[in-house]
């Protein structure tokens, strides 16, 4: 059985040092645009796999130094049939073994959760498709913790307005808190 963790980019990751724990696991996966430099002690180094929706593929020239990744997840949840076909073409020409999920899974997650899933949800939600294994997560905070000052600018897109981006912050946060109670997550 293989130990699989999500790390999100809730800023209660920065609370406990918890580094060398995830480093430890087999699998490590991290979402959009993702901070290890400086935080190290509190999130580790490993990437076995990056999980990254849209708009962070649409700034890739940033990310360069991440296309070496062993696994990388393209999750498109927010594109129009028209749109999907030029994200997937520059997906492929970047990484021609990027996983592409489907948009069904989105409008699954969608349901389930009766909210547009956030990425580390549909991150949650893709794992749990791809592994067997249980998942642990960690920094999912679910827009629910009062950051520091200074973590607001090292987590970068953590603070991101809730409403802006037509998520629902206690939906997503009760569907978690049923796969925990169910088994299938667990907080580390």
């Amino acid at each position: 059985m293989r130990k699989i963790v999500i790390v999100g980019n809730g800023p209660s990751v920065l609370d406990e040092t918890k580094g060398s724990l995830i480093d430890s696991y087999d699998v490590v996966i991290r979402i959009n645009d993702y901070q290890t430099k400086g935080f190290e002690e509190h999130v580790g180094t490993k990437t076995d796999v990056w999980a990254l929706e849209t708009k962070t593929l649409s700034r890739w020239e940033e990310f360069k130094d991440r296309f070496d990744i062993p696994e990388l997840w393209l999750l498109i949840s927010n594109c129009f049939s028209e749109s999907i076909e030029p994200v997937m073409k520059l997906a492929k020409s970047l990484r021609e073994d990027m996983f592409i999920s489907p948009i069904a899974k989105a409008h699954e997650l969608r349901n389930k959760i009766a909210a547009h899933p956030s990425t580390g949800a549909y991150t949650i939600y893709t794992a749990m498709h791809q592994f067997h294994d249980p998942i642990h997560i960690i920094g999912f905070d679910h827009w629910q913790y009062e950051p520091k000052k200074e973590e607001l600018n090292a987590l970068g897109s953590y603070m991101a307005p809730w409403e802006e981006l037509k998520h629902n912050a206690e939906k997503e946060k009760i569907w978690v808190d049923r796969l925990i109670e169910g088994g299938r997550l667990q907080r580390i």
